[in-house]
């Protein structure tokens, strides 16, 4: 499951720092950020945007946890991106047969804010690109050449994915592009898969073509 993001402004993703996350690391973000949104709902004059992202970030954050606490959860490969200090946002990846599939992309609370927001001096923008970059360079480093999957929960999200070069695939006709039991076969086929092939895509073939590699 993934939460829209929206593009950093120049330069805001040289200020992010990538770390991999052990799960009580995770659990440890996963505290701050449900007392930042609790702090955030309760703002009277919180924008109904940034309260709807919010909600939704809470949740991805339950299911996320309660991922990586089931029995499938040594597979997943957990990462966050901090700023200033702060965890800005988190991925868990899996590395199935065809492609590196993100389970959840989730970012920090704060990010939700908007311009009619009264500002907050953690937030800071492109922490889900950043993350999506280091799965591009996973996937590559796999021999995958940076084709990266994931599941967008609503139109939103796949405007955004759109954007950044995903576009919507038949997944569960593909054997080893969906990680197995996410879904039965008739659920799979409801559901919006968007795949990224980063060779095709501008803002990510350097990465795959050329550019670093990370195991």
């Amino acid at each position: 499951m993934t939460q829209a993001m929206e593009e950093p402004p120049p330069g805001a993703r040289r200020a992010l720092a990538l770390r991999a996350l052990e799960p009580a690391d995770l659990q440890s973000i996963l505290r701050c950020w449900n007392e930042a949104g609790r702090a955030l709902l309760a703002r009277p004059a919180l924008s109904a945007q940034a309260r709807e992202v919010i909600h939704c970030q809470r949740r991805l954050c339950q299911e996320l946890d309660d991922l990586i606490a089931g029995q499938g959860a040594l597979a997943v490969k957990l990462s966050a991106a901090f700023a200033g200090g702060w965890p800005q946002g988190i991925a868990a990846v899996e590395p199935l047969q065809r492609s590196s599939f993100i389970h959840y992309l989730v970012s920090a609370p704060w990010n939700a804010l908007t311009a009619r927001d009264v500002p907050d001096l953690r937030a800071i923008r492109g922490a889900g690109v950043a993350l999506i970059e280091e799965a591009v360079r996973w996937s590559a480093a796999r021999g995958q050449e940076g084709f990266v999957t994931l599941e967008a929960i609503d139109d939103r999200c796949r405007g955004v994915y759109q954007h950044l070069g995903f576009v919507r695939s038949s997944l569960w006709e593909r054997p080893g592009a969906l990680p197995a039991g996410l879904y039965s076969p008739a659920e799979a086929r409801t559901r919006c898969w968007m795949q990224l092939d980063a060779r095709r895509c501008g803002r990510f073939s350097a990465l795959v073509c050329g550019g670093s590699r990370a195991a």
